[in-house]
């Protein structure tokens, strides 16, 4: 048996999720690895996304050379001139340590240690965005501290067919800003940070397989698309959710008096900290009012009975599911409601199965 044939006996490769993820297992990333192997692992590179090899005891050469096997080893590119936020950043070439710890000075060892890159693509604001990033967990926390992947295959996949058509060869404009934030703050001179017009549909050439390439903390705008039209599709979002409402039992629907349902983007700060919640993505709504069956004369409800729903999780949520954009909403409606006035979850799945 020869060598290419012995590594790939050994190499294993465990899906972990429906649309993205998979485990790779039988691999030590600290020895060079022969050509067959290497093979194998962008096939399942191409097929999943995101690759995860656990553990690993590897050198920052180590890393360096398994990353030289799917392209140049990118450099860091400097800050604009003028860009915000950029004179707090450290001083790194191809490595950077995600952490918050600091020095016997006070001074931070790493960056981003506190979730402040939410949902992005790494360099998807310059010509040659990269084509992969390598992630080494040197030390991991007991709780907290993921780093969260999604889809865009399946993001693709889940558009309505009129929407794929219509956005087919359309441009958008991805940026890059120093700060934190869930959103690109479209208030900053755009000259003073980096950025690039790419296609909004991509085609991976490993895959085949085509994807959305947007992202909430780069992609700025669609070309030739005014912001009215990112309200219409808010809107569509309302009629999604009304529609749903309407459709539950009236019994159920009794529960809240005169409900409104608004729809945000995201939950506010406030909400995520209330709740303990660790990203904005992990809420996808929330019940806020009294109910009727809870109302007294003497402690009248003040303000309407409401559920917030959040565009973006449920978006991202229905990207990675197997079931209609409609089916999340009502299941958000009726467990948010429903987890209120304290229905099981028996009852709660008996109100969804009627649904028509």
């Amino acid at each position: 048996m020869s060598m290419a044939e012995a590594a790939v006996s050994r190499i294993s490769v465990t899906k972990l999720h429906p649309v993205i993820g998979a485990e790779v297992s039988g691999v030590d990333l600290s020895r060079p690895l022969d050509p067959e192997t290497v093979r194998q692992i962008k096939d399942a590179w191409h097929q999943h996304t995101v690759l995860v090899f656990r553990d690993q005891s590897i050198s920052e050469d180590d890393q360096r050379r398994f990353a030289s096997h799917f392209g140049p080893v990118a450099k860091r590119v400097q800050p604009r001139a003028g860009a915000a936020g950029a004179d707090s950043l450290l001083d790194w070439d191809d490595m950077l340590l995600i952490t918050d710890n600091v020095d016997e000075k006070g001074k931070p060892k790493g960056a981003l240690g506190h979730g402040e890159m939410w949902f992005h693509s790494d360099k998807c604001y310059h010509r040659r965005p990269h084509r992969a990033t390598f992630l080494f967990g040197i030390e991991i926390p007991t709780e907290g501290g993921q780093t969260r992947f999604s889809s865009s295959y399946a993001a693709y996949e889940r558009l309505p067919e009129d929407v794929k058509t219509r956005i087919d060869s359309a441009m958008v404009m991805q940026g890059h800003q120093y700060t934190t934030g869930r959103r690109i703050d479209l208030s900053i001179d755009i000259e003073t940070m980096h950025h690039c017009r790419q296609p909004i549909i991509v085609t991976n050439p490993g895959s085949g397989r085509k994807g959305l390439y947007v992202t909430s903390q780069n992609t700025m705008w669609i070309e030739g698309i005014d912001r009215d039209e990112s309200e219409r599709l808010l809107e569509q979002m309302f009629d999604i959710a009304e529609e749903a409402y309407r459709r539950l039992p009236d019994k159920f629907r009794a529960l809240c008096g005169g409900l409104v349902i608004h729809v945000d983007e995201f939950p506010t700060d406030e909400v995520l900290d209330e709740l303990k919640a660790e990203t904005e993505f992990d809420l996808l709504g929330l019940f806020q009012g009294v109910g009727l069956p809870f109302q007294t004369e003497s402690a009248p409800v003040q303000m309407p009975n409401m559920v917030w729903l959040y565009r973006v999780p449920i978006l991202l949520y229905w990207a990675e599911h197997d079931e209609t954009l409609g089916t999340i909403v009502t299941h958000v409606l009726v467990h948010e409601i429903g987890h209120h006035f304290g229905l099981s979850d028996a009852d709660m799945e008996e109100i969804e199965a009627g649904v028509e």
